[in-house]
Formats: structure tokens, sequence, C-alpha cells
């Protein structure tokens, strides 16, 4: 099993599609857990890196990781820069952008209410809410799109 995590969306490591391979991961580097939704749990990978991990083992259709997929490689550029990038996925797992802090707990004077307001405009996602924003270098994303 490949050790260092910088490797990972390099792609050298071959056992890396496997979800039990980040989650060995998780516990052999102990990872720190960002949240948790109803079936997905984030870690740190690095300070620019979250590690989505599918926790329900419903079918590939109804992965919340499948569908931030299929939206992240189906949208166009312009709604792109909505959503955080996703860099790697495989079978119940992504590698995603890491936001600084969520819209919920930031403490700018841009008004959160605001700032959904503007992305329900540009783009459908449901659920969407103050922690299923990032903050990005000043700048918002949706961090969860798969519903």
């Amino acid at each position: 099993m490949c050790k260092d995590v910088t490797l990972h969306c390099l792609g050298i490591c071959s056992d890396l599609n496997t979800k039990e391979y980040w989650m060995n991961l998780v516990v052999d580097q102990n990872l720190p857990r960002l949240g948790a939704g109803i079936s997905r749990t984030v870690y740190a990978l690095n300070s620019e890196q979250a590690l989505k991990i599918e926790e329900d083992e419903s079918g590939w259709r109804d992965s919340q990781c499948a569908k931030e997929v299929t939206r992240w490689r189906e949208s166009k550029p312009a709604r792109r820069e909505l959503l955080a990038t996703i860099f790697e996925s495989g079978d119940r797992w992504l590698i995603m952008e890491r936001a600084s802090t969520t819209l919920q707990r930031y403490r700018g004077d841009d008004d959160p209410h605001a700032i959904i307001a503007n992305l329900r405009k540009k783009i459908a996602v449901g659920d969407l809410h103050a922690g299923n924003v990032g903050v990005f270098k000043g700048s918002f994303k949706i961090i969860d799109y798969g519903m």
C-alpha cells in the first residue's frame, strides 16, 4: 500500500481505486475528519484536498460520490466555476478541492443568504445551504453537490 498521500493524484499507486485502500489510509495516517453527511465522511488529505468516502453500501447509481462526479464531468466551464473541483474518483470515493471553511462558519462581510441566493440563480443543486458552500480564497463554491 502506498503511504505517501502526495502520490495519489499522480496515479502511482495501483490499489488506490478501492474504498478499502482509502479507509486504510484514513486509519494509517490518522487523517483529520472534516465532517459527515447522510452517507459520506470527509477527511483532510492535505491543506488543499479533501477525501470523501461513501459509507452507505447502496448501489453505485445511488452514490452521492457518483452523482458529484457525473455533475462535475457534465458541467460546462461556467458552471464548474461554482463547484469545488474533483481531482480523482473511484468506487465510492473522490478527492475534491478543500475549502478553507464553510459558509456556515464564515465570518466575513458577505451575507450568507445573498451568496446562496446568487448560487441558486446560477445552478440548480438540491440541499443547497451554508454547510454545503465552501470558502476558497474569497470566492464561494458548492462543496456538496451530490444530491
